[in-house]
């Protein structure tokens, strides 16, 4: 597991292969390897849509934080975690860091 700050500098993209959709709010995202739908909350949508390839992960966190009215230390936590969860399930990759 890499350290929180080197998470945060992380860039990350969605994985081109997924196909998704955003259907009543919530992202909807199909795993090529597993053949499963896999549905995103509407806060992991929100994060889902912005992992762009271009933006660290510092950068999303900030506009997640200006989009809802929680405490920073639950989101970065939160954040951090899906991350992970994403980036195992192989439906994010990381594109680097900012340096």
């Amino acid at each position: 597991m890499l350290k929180e700050k080197s998470r945060m500098d992380a860039i990350y993209e969605r994985d081109p292969e997924s196909a998704w959709n955003i259907i009543e709010g919530q992202a909807v995202v199909l795993d090529p390897r597993e053949g499963q739908l896999c549905r995103l909350n509407p806060a992991a949508s929100s994060l889902w849509q912005r992992l762009d390839g271009e933006k660290t992960l510092a950068a999303v966190l900030q506009e997640l934080e200006n989009e809802y009215a929680v405490n920073l230390d639950i989101l970065r936590k939160d954040v951090l975690n899906l991350v992970e969860r994403l980036h195992e399930m192989e439906l994010i990759r990381s594109v680097g860091e900012k340096s």
